[in-house]
Formats: C-alpha cells, structure tokens, sequence
C-alpha cells in the first residue's frame, strides 16, 4: 500500500457562488492499493508467481469545523448529508512533492466529537470510485 500524506480539497459544488473552504484540516492522507494474483506454474513445484492485479485507493482528513453561522465554511450538516445520501463527489490530493492527484469519491464512515461547543473534529473516510487521475499543471 502506498500511503502519501498531504492536503485534501474538498470540491463542493458552491451553489451560492461564494467560495467556500475548510475551516482547518489537521491531517490528511491518500492510500493507493495493489491487490495481487498469485499462481504456479505445475511443471515447476519451486516457485510460484504473483502479478498485480487491481488497484484501489482512499483517503482520509481529520479536520476542525468551526460551528458559526456566518462562517463561510463548508459545514456539518453538508458532510452529514453527503454521507446519508451516499452521493459521490470530487476531491483532489496536493502531495507534498507538488503532485495532486483528483478523483471522485464517497463517505464511507464519519465520525464527530466536540471538545467544546464553538470547535468541532470531524474524521472523514472517503472511498475512490473510479480511477484515480493525476492532474498535470501547465
């Protein structure tokens, strides 16, 4: 498993046309996995084989959401809702060597805990749906 840590984008469709962001993100990772075949060949009882067969990835952000009103931060009530509906979405991945990755994906779980009541921590699991692209910058 290749594991990169960096910063998720969250691409929410802004529908109000106010650009909305993350309040802060504490962490953030991408984790690409190979599964793998494995075989032998029957005339040759030494060795057997084994070739790379899917990929799939996921990534993952522990972030803090302020919880105000007329902060123009993307909110709990959204994530809550992206989960519930299972919609898919957009994201993309800056690593740290410059490279960003993009991709759609989903909620696959979410957690909430609030240390007190202006500041809340949200972990988020996200579950890539399709290819995973790199994006080149011209």
């Amino acid at each position: 498993m290749t594991r990169l840590i960096g910063t998720l984008i969250f691409n929410f469709d802004d529908t109000d046309s106010v650009e909305r962001n993350l309040f802060a993100i504490k962490d953030s990772e991408l984790r690409i996995t190979n599964s793998e075949r494995s075989g032998a060949d029957p005339s040759d009882i030494e060795w057997a084989y084994s070739e790379p067969e899917m990929t799939d990835w996921s990534a993952s952000a522990t972030l803090n959401m302020e919880v105000d009103e007329d902060v123009q931060d993307i909110t709990q009530s959204e994530i809550e809702e992206l989960a519930f509906t299972k919609a898919e979405f957009p994201i993309s991945f800056l690593a740290p060597t410059g490279a960003t990755y993009s991709g759609t994906v989903f909620v696959r779980n979410f957690s909430i805990s609030s240390a007190d009541q202006r500041v809340q921590e949200i972990r988020i699991d996200l579950r890539g749906t399709g290819i995973l692209t790199p994006v080149t910058v011209t």
